[in-house]
Protein backbone atom coordinates (compact mmCIF):
# COMPACT_ATOMS: atom_id res chain seq x y z
CA UNK A 1 0.00 0.00 0.00
CA UNK A 2 1.91 2.85 -1.29
CA UNK A 3 -0.48 5.33 1.02
CA UNK A 4 -2.89 5.68 3.29
CA UNK A 5 -4.49 9.34 3.78
CA UNK A 6 -7.47 9.67 5.75
CA UNK A 7 -9.38 13.30 6.36
CA UNK A 8 -11.07 11.91 9.62
CA UNK A 9 -8.78 14.23 12.12
CA UNK A 10 -9.40 16.77 9.83
CA UNK A 11 -13.47 16.19 9.44
CA UNK A 12 -12.55 15.81 13.85
CA UNK A 13 -10.62 19.25 13.54
CA UNK A 14 -13.23 20.75 11.88
CA UNK A 15 -16.14 19.32 14.02
CA UNK A 16 -15.16 19.87 17.14
CA UNK A 17 -13.29 23.56 18.09
CA UNK A 18 -13.22 24.36 21.47
CA UNK A 19 -16.21 25.12 22.90
CA UNK A 20 -16.21 28.88 24.05
CA UNK A 21 -20.00 29.40 22.77
CA UNK A 22 -22.56 28.22 25.41
CA UNK A 23 -26.28 28.49 25.64
CA UNK A 24 -28.70 29.18 22.60
CA UNK A 25 -27.36 32.78 20.94
CA UNK A 26 -25.18 32.08 17.56
CA UNK A 27 -25.34 31.09 14.35
CA UNK A 28 -26.90 27.25 13.76
CA UNK A 29 -26.71 24.94 10.21
CA UNK A 30 -29.92 22.70 10.15
CA UNK A 31 -30.92 19.99 7.43
CA UNK A 32 -34.00 18.37 7.61
CA UNK A 33 -34.42 14.66 5.82
CA UNK A 34 -37.30 14.28 4.58
CA UNK A 35 -39.08 11.28 3.60
CA UNK A 36 -38.82 12.29 0.22
CA UNK A 37 -36.87 13.96 -1.72
CA UNK A 38 -33.52 16.39 -1.06
CA UNK A 39 -32.05 17.35 2.53
CA UNK A 40 -32.95 21.14 3.38
CA UNK A 41 -30.76 22.80 4.26
CA UNK A 42 -31.22 26.28 6.74
CA UNK A 43 -29.72 28.46 9.19
CA UNK A 44 -30.67 29.82 12.69
CA UNK A 45 -29.48 33.63 13.96
CA UNK A 46 -30.51 33.67 17.37
CA UNK A 47 -30.24 36.50 20.24
CA UNK A 48 -31.06 36.39 23.52
CA UNK A 49 -32.17 38.83 25.47
CA UNK A 50 -33.40 37.99 29.49
CA UNK A 51 -35.06 34.71 27.89
CA UNK A 52 -36.96 36.42 24.81
CA UNK A 53 -35.39 35.00 21.57
CA UNK A 54 -34.98 36.95 18.39
CA UNK A 55 -33.65 36.70 15.27
CA UNK A 56 -34.25 35.16 11.51
CA UNK A 57 -34.95 31.18 10.93
CA UNK A 58 -35.36 29.93 7.71
CA UNK A 59 -34.51 33.16 6.24
CA UNK A 60 -37.38 35.05 7.89
CA UNK A 61 -37.60 36.99 11.47
CA UNK A 62 -38.63 34.87 14.56
CA UNK A 63 -42.25 36.23 15.59
CA UNK A 64 -41.85 35.06 18.59
CA UNK A 65 -39.32 33.52 20.91
CA UNK A 66 -38.48 32.12 24.32
CA UNK A 67 -35.83 29.99 26.01
CA UNK A 68 -35.54 28.58 29.59
CA UNK A 69 -32.27 27.22 30.22
CA UNK A 70 -31.49 24.20 27.59
CA UNK A 71 -35.06 24.05 26.36
CA UNK A 72 -36.14 26.74 23.52
CA UNK A 73 -40.27 27.50 21.49
CA UNK A 74 -39.67 29.60 18.62
CA UNK A 75 -42.75 30.87 16.36
CA UNK A 76 -41.43 31.15 12.93
CA UNK A 77 -42.35 30.43 9.12
CA UNK A 78 -42.82 26.88 7.81
CA UNK A 79 -40.22 26.12 4.98
CA UNK A 80 -42.50 27.14 1.78
CA UNK A 81 -43.37 29.77 4.41
CA UNK A 82 -46.95 29.68 3.58
CA UNK A 83 -47.98 29.70 6.50
CA UNK A 84 -47.14 29.51 11.02
CA UNK A 85 -44.63 26.79 12.64
CA UNK A 86 -43.73 26.05 15.99
CA UNK A 87 -40.39 25.14 16.58
CA UNK A 88 -39.74 23.15 20.30
CA UNK A 89 -35.53 22.59 20.57
CA UNK A 90 -33.62 20.98 23.27
CA UNK A 91 -29.93 21.99 23.59
CA UNK A 92 -27.43 19.22 24.01
CA UNK A 93 -23.32 20.69 23.66
CA UNK A 94 -23.36 22.24 20.26
CA UNK A 95 -26.66 20.52 18.75
CA UNK A 96 -30.01 21.90 18.93
CA UNK A 97 -32.93 18.91 18.30
CA UNK A 98 -35.80 20.49 17.10
CA UNK A 99 -39.61 18.66 17.26
CA UNK A 100 -41.38 20.96 14.45
CA UNK A 101 -45.08 21.16 14.10
CA UNK A 102 -46.29 23.48 11.09
CA UNK A 103 -42.80 23.61 9.39
CA UNK A 104 -43.62 20.86 6.80
CA UNK A 105 -47.65 19.74 6.83
CA UNK A 106 -46.57 16.23 9.18
CA UNK A 107 -45.27 17.03 12.57
CA UNK A 108 -41.56 16.24 12.15
CA UNK A 109 -38.13 16.51 13.91
CA UNK A 110 -34.66 18.16 12.64
CA UNK A 111 -31.08 18.59 13.85
CA UNK A 112 -29.31 22.12 14.01
CA UNK A 113 -25.39 22.44 14.71
CA UNK A 114 -24.34 25.15 16.18
CA UNK A 115 -22.12 27.35 13.43
CA UNK A 116 -18.36 27.89 15.39
CA UNK A 117 -16.71 27.85 12.23
CA UNK A 118 -19.16 30.08 9.88
CA UNK A 119 -16.49 32.75 8.86
CA UNK A 120 -13.69 30.54 8.12
CA UNK A 121 -12.64 30.21 4.80
CA UNK A 122 -9.35 29.19 2.80
CA UNK A 123 -7.85 26.06 1.33
CA UNK A 124 -6.77 22.90 3.15
CA UNK A 125 -3.57 23.12 1.48
CA UNK A 126 -2.93 26.39 3.19
CA UNK A 127 -1.40 25.64 6.39
CA UNK A 128 -2.61 29.29 7.96
CA UNK A 129 -6.14 27.89 7.72
CA UNK A 130 -5.40 23.85 8.55
CA UNK A 131 -2.85 24.85 11.71
CA UNK A 132 -5.30 26.76 13.61
CA UNK A 133 -8.20 24.22 13.34
CA UNK A 134 -5.42 21.65 14.70
CA UNK A 135 -4.29 23.90 17.62
CA UNK A 136 -7.99 24.22 18.82
CA UNK A 137 -8.88 20.28 18.26
CA UNK A 138 -5.45 19.26 19.81
CA UNK A 139 -4.85 16.87 17.08
CA UNK A 140 -1.42 16.46 17.00
CA UNK A 141 -0.91 15.63 13.48
CA UNK A 142 -3.52 14.51 9.81
CA UNK A 143 -3.25 13.73 6.39
CA UNK A 144 -5.58 14.64 4.25
CA UNK A 145 -6.23 13.33 0.67
CA UNK A 146 -8.31 15.22 -2.32
CA UNK A 147 -9.96 12.78 -4.61
CA UNK A 148 -11.91 13.86 -7.22
CA UNK A 149 -13.04 11.59 -10.60
CA UNK A 150 -12.50 8.73 -7.96
CA UNK A 151 -9.17 9.36 -7.75
CA UNK A 152 -6.76 10.65 -5.39
CA UNK A 153 -5.40 13.93 -6.97
CA UNK A 154 -3.66 16.05 -4.48
CA UNK A 155 -1.91 14.31 -0.75
CA UNK A 156 -0.84 16.80 2.23
CA UNK A 157 0.43 16.66 5.50
CA UNK A 158 0.66 18.54 8.74
CA UNK A 159 2.52 17.86 12.06
CA UNK A 160 3.60 14.78 13.45
CA UNK A 161 3.29 11.65 13.90
CA UNK A 162 4.98 10.90 17.32
CA UNK A 163 4.62 14.08 19.69
CA UNK A 164 7.53 12.62 22.14
CA UNK A 165 9.95 11.67 18.62
CA UNK A 166 8.51 14.81 16.65
CA UNK A 167 8.55 12.79 13.85
CA UNK A 168 6.53 14.47 10.93
CA UNK A 169 3.30 13.42 9.45
CA UNK A 170 3.80 12.46 5.56
CA UNK A 171 1.75 11.56 2.75
CA UNK A 172 3.03 7.78 3.27
CA UNK A 173 2.32 7.81 7.12
CA UNK A 174 -0.31 5.54 8.48
CA UNK A 175 -2.96 6.35 10.48
CA UNK A 176 -6.03 3.99 11.79
CA UNK A 177 -8.68 4.06 9.63
CA UNK A 178 -11.43 4.38 12.40
CA UNK A 179 -15.51 4.57 11.82
CA UNK A 180 -14.65 4.63 8.06
CA UNK A 181 -17.88 2.64 7.58
CA UNK A 182 -20.61 4.73 9.15
CA UNK A 183 -20.46 7.17 6.17
CA UNK A 184 -20.93 4.12 3.88
CA UNK A 185 -23.25 2.21 5.50
CA UNK A 186 -25.63 5.90 5.77
CA UNK A 187 -25.55 5.98 2.13
CA UNK A 188 -25.90 2.59 1.84
CA UNK A 189 -29.39 2.81 4.03
CA UNK A 190 -31.02 5.92 2.10
CA UNK A 191 -29.89 3.67 -1.32
CA UNK A 192 -32.13 1.04 0.28
CA UNK A 193 -34.87 3.73 1.25
CA UNK A 194 -35.01 4.63 -2.16
CA UNK A 195 -35.42 1.29 -3.08
CA UNK A 196 -38.48 0.77 -0.85
CA UNK A 197 -36.85 -1.60 1.24
CA UNK A 198 -37.75 0.25 4.70
CA UNK A 199 -38.49 3.72 5.56
CA UNK A 200 -35.97 6.27 7.66
CA UNK A 201 -38.87 6.92 10.67
CA UNK A 202 -39.75 3.15 10.51
CA UNK A 203 -39.34 1.10 14.21
CA UNK A 204 -35.92 -0.44 13.49
CA UNK A 205 -37.64 -4.10 15.43
CA UNK A 206 -39.96 -4.29 12.16
CA UNK A 207 -36.53 -4.31 10.50
CA UNK A 208 -33.93 -5.79 11.86
CA UNK A 209 -34.27 -10.12 11.71
CA UNK A 210 -30.89 -11.39 13.75
CA UNK A 211 -31.32 -9.60 16.99
CA UNK A 212 -34.06 -6.85 18.43
CA UNK A 213 -33.48 -3.51 20.27
CA UNK A 214 -34.51 -4.32 23.84
CA UNK A 215 -37.92 -2.85 24.94
CA UNK A 216 -37.22 -0.38 27.70
CA UNK A 217 -38.99 2.72 29.46
CA UNK A 218 -36.85 4.38 26.79
CA UNK A 219 -38.96 3.05 23.92
CA UNK A 220 -42.31 3.55 25.65
CA UNK A 221 -43.07 6.56 24.11
CA UNK A 222 -41.14 6.00 20.80
CA UNK A 223 -39.17 3.41 19.37
CA UNK A 224 -35.31 3.75 17.77
CA UNK A 225 -35.81 4.05 13.99
CA UNK A 226 -33.04 4.31 11.17
CA UNK A 227 -33.11 8.34 11.04
CA UNK A 228 -32.28 8.37 14.43
CA UNK A 229 -29.33 5.57 14.08
CA UNK A 230 -27.59 7.88 11.27
CA UNK A 231 -28.18 10.90 12.98
CA UNK A 232 -26.58 9.42 16.38
CA UNK A 233 -29.61 10.64 18.56
CA UNK A 234 -31.20 6.95 18.74
CA UNK A 235 -30.33 6.82 22.90
CA UNK A 236 -27.58 4.09 22.40
CA UNK A 237 -24.42 4.00 23.74
CA UNK A 238 -21.39 3.70 22.34
CA UNK A 239 -19.21 0.18 21.72
CA UNK A 240 -15.74 1.36 22.93
CA UNK A 241 -14.09 -2.30 21.54
CA UNK A 242 -11.20 -3.33 22.45
CA UNK A 243 -10.09 -5.71 19.84
CA UNK A 244 -9.16 -9.21 19.26
CA UNK A 245 -6.06 -11.04 19.66
CA UNK A 246 -5.03 -12.87 16.52
CA UNK A 247 -6.62 -16.38 16.38
CA UNK A 248 -8.93 -15.50 18.78
CA UNK A 249 -12.51 -16.64 18.01
CA UNK A 250 -14.52 -13.98 16.84
CA UNK A 251 -18.43 -12.82 17.43
CA UNK A 252 -20.24 -11.60 14.90
CA UNK A 253 -22.33 -8.31 14.90
CA UNK A 254 -25.37 -10.13 17.15
CA UNK A 255 -23.33 -11.03 19.47
CA UNK A 256 -21.84 -7.76 19.68
CA UNK A 257 -24.55 -6.18 20.32
CA UNK A 258 -25.95 -8.55 22.91
CA UNK A 259 -22.68 -9.03 24.34
CA UNK A 260 -22.56 -12.81 24.70
CA UNK A 261 -19.41 -13.73 26.23
CA UNK A 262 -17.32 -15.79 24.70
CA UNK A 263 -17.01 -14.51 22.24
CA UNK A 264 -17.42 -11.15 22.73
CA UNK A 265 -15.32 -9.22 25.33
CA UNK A 266 -17.56 -6.14 25.72
CA UNK A 267 -21.10 -5.77 27.57
CA UNK A 268 -23.63 -4.97 24.89
CA UNK A 269 -25.33 -1.80 23.66
CA UNK A 270 -27.94 -0.62 25.22
CA UNK A 271 -30.37 2.29 24.78
CA UNK A 272 -29.00 4.71 27.76
CA UNK A 273 -31.77 7.56 27.25
CA UNK A 274 -34.80 7.90 25.38
CA UNK A 275 -34.67 8.51 21.64
CA UNK A 276 -34.54 11.66 19.95
CA UNK A 277 -33.57 13.52 23.06
CA UNK A 278 -30.00 14.21 22.72
CA UNK A 279 -27.12 13.73 20.41
CA UNK A 280 -24.50 11.58 21.58
CA UNK A 281 -21.79 9.43 19.01
CA UNK A 282 -23.05 6.17 19.17
CA UNK A 283 -20.45 2.90 17.60
CA UNK A 284 -23.37 0.78 19.01
CA UNK A 285 -26.36 2.48 16.91
CA UNK A 286 -24.00 2.00 13.78
CA UNK A 287 -23.72 -1.54 14.66
CA UNK A 288 -27.27 -1.64 14.77
CA UNK A 289 -27.72 0.38 11.39
CA UNK A 290 -25.62 -1.90 9.65
CA UNK A 291 -27.20 -4.98 10.65
CA UNK A 292 -30.83 -3.75 9.97
CA UNK A 293 -29.20 -2.70 6.23
CA UNK A 294 -27.93 -6.28 6.20
CA UNK A 295 -31.27 -8.01 7.41
CA UNK A 296 -33.13 -5.95 5.05
CA UNK A 297 -31.26 -6.53 1.82
CA UNK A 298 -30.07 -10.27 2.52
CA UNK A 299 -26.62 -9.57 1.15
CA UNK A 300 -23.29 -8.89 3.76
CA UNK A 301 -22.31 -5.46 4.59
CA UNK A 302 -19.19 -5.49 2.05
CA UNK A 303 -21.01 -6.74 -1.01
CA UNK A 304 -24.28 -4.25 -0.25
CA UNK A 305 -21.14 -1.31 0.41
CA UNK A 306 -19.31 -2.66 -2.99
CA UNK A 307 -22.52 -2.36 -5.31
Amino acid sequence: MRKFCVICALLFAVASPIRAQTGIAGRWRAVWLPPAGAPQEFTLDLKVDDGAVSGTALGAPIREGRVDATSIVLKTVSLNRAQEATLTGQLSGDWLLFSAVGFVPVPTHFIARRDTLGALTGSVSDAAVVQPLMKRANVPGLSIAIIQDFKIVSTLAYGVADVETSAPVTTDTLFQAASISKAVAAMASLKAVQEGRFALDQNINTILKSWKVPDSAFTAEHPVTPRMLMSHTSGMGDYNGVGYSPGAPLPNVPQLLEGVRPPSNQPGVRLERPPFTAFKYSGGGAMTEQLALTDAVGKPFAQIAHE
